[in-house]
């Protein structure tokens, strides 16, 4: 029953993600050709101060629900479920007010000039709402995911995905003839429609929840309350840092990267369009067989986490094999595939090639790039949210000191920011499998 739930979530996140995947790519091909490699550059500067923010609004708790209600969902407890919910959503809406609002007061302040390009600070703007709906969203996909229920999760990334795309290049052709400042505010606000029309569809489904089960009785413990408050604190805090790390990560390459360039002698236009190569071209191709992998790595929080909840070690076991083995056999094979036919996927998708160097490069780690996705899931899972917290640090400070060494070579130049990327991934993955080895044989 558990690897048939396991199987059948990951198909149909899979499924929702292969929808996205397409129509993102397509996005990625008709943006290249009407905006070129500078205007992803701006785009790619603008995602991570907006991912970054997403990640303090949510404060760690999507995966701290998932976990809290996956275990009291094996254990029939509703009751339990519904107030994991309703604390977590008491949490997270005044934090994305707050949010919100401070990213729309930062492009107004004395930390506007600080933006590594004036142009992006106009689109920011228009992101502080997002915030909110993205914010809300991931209480109720948690909710969802902890009960292993991947349909109002995976609707929802197509609606996202729909809104996005098709708003997006709206926006880009009405308003790119006022320039790239302009065309670039276009796909922000099919950003923001995305995430509206996502919030509006887990609602849509949780409506349709409560009818078909009602109101949960409640249950005569009066502390309660308190004990689901610090459960969600003890699981949130890890992986909001996690979380955060890899946003500020984002953040610093993106700002890192063309700095790094321009120490090493190239134009500020020239730093930005070459992150835009790297960030905007090469990383979503890398990254293009996560579409198997993310699906099965949402799932595996709440499969992993029943089973050790029933204290069933051979179902551990089976899942534990399954998602490592289906991981590095994907990472294998697609980063082959990428590494063959990189100059043709680049000529197709881009409309240019200047990419495919990078890509080849980037290749060679494929396998532990996926496996890292897989490892974090695992650890979670299995309640260790603070040891993938620690391996996720390794790796990004690998990535970020070599960024940092490499990339100002002038021998080197981008090509320093690939070997950082590479390095990261491969200590983040061997220290999560070194761990998930020893922590499973500890409790064998």
């Amino acid at each position: 029953m558990a690897s048939r739930l396991l199987l059948k979530g990951t198909f149909i996140l899979t499924l929702a993600a292969v929808f996205c995947r397409v129509l993102g790519l397509g996005n990625r091909m008709l943006l290249s050709r009407l905006i070129g490699a500078e205007g992803l550059g701006l785009f790619q500067m603008i995602l991570p101060f907006y991912t970054l923010a997403a990640v303090l609004v949510t404060l760690g708790l999507p995966g701290a629900v998932v976990k809290s209600v996956s275990d009291r969902y094996a254990r029939e407890d509703f009751y339990g479920m519904e107030k994991v919910r309703s604390l977590a959503l008491r949490f997270i809406r005044p934090a994305a007010l707050l949010g919100g609002l401070f990213l729309l007061l930062a492009t107004f302040s004395p930390l506007a000039p600080l933006f590594p390009d004036q142009r992006i600070v106009m689109p920011l703007r228009l992101l502080s709402p997002a915030l909110v709906c993205v914010a809300v969203a991931s209480i109720y996909k948690g909710f969802f995911q902890g009960q292993q229920n991947m349909v109002p999760t995976a609707m929802a990334q197509a609606a996202e995905q729909v809104f996005r795309v098709s708003l997006g290049l709206l926006g880009v052709l009405l308003l790119l003839p006022y320039g790239l400042e302009y065309a670039v505010l276009g796909i922000v606000f099919g950003v923001t429609f995305g995430e509206l029309a996502g919030l509006i569809l887990v609602l849509y489904f949780y409506r349709i929840y409560r009818r078909g089960r009602g109101s949960p009785a409640p249950r005569s413990r009066p502390r309660y309350p308190f004990q689901v408050r610090r459960e969600l604190t003890a699981l949130a805090l890890p992986l909001l840092v996690i979380r955060l790390s890899a946003s500020l990560t984002f953040t610093i390459e993106s700002f890192l990267i063309p700095t790094r360039l321009q120490a090493a002698g190239y134009g500020p236009a020239e730093a930005t369009a070459l992150l835009g190569e790297l960030a905007g071209m090469a990383l979503p191709l890398l990254f293009l067989p996560t579409v198997f992998i993310i699906p099965l790595s949402t799932n595996l929080v709440p499969s992993i986490a029943a089973s050790a909840s029933l204290g069933n070690r051979r179902r551990l076991k089976r899942l534990l094999s399954f998602a490592l083995g289906s991981a590095f056999l994907i990472g294998l094979s697609g980063g082959a595939l990428i590494n063959l036919f990189s100059e043709p996927l680049t000529l197709i998708l881009y409309g240019t090639a200047s990419a495919a160097p990078l890509l080849v490069q980037m290749s060679l780690a494929a396998p532990f790039a996926y496996l890292q996705f897989v490892t974090t899931s695992i650890l979670h899972g299995l309640g260790r949210p603070g040891i993938a917290l620690a391996n996720d640090l390794l790796g990004t400070f690998t990535c970020l000191f070599l960024i940092y060494t490499l990339t100002a070579h002038p021998d080197l130049g981008i090509r320093g920011a690939v070997l950082g990327f590479n390095a990261g991934f491969i200590v983040s993955a061997l220290a999560g499998l070194l761990w998930t080895v020893r922590i499973y044989k500890k409790a064998s």
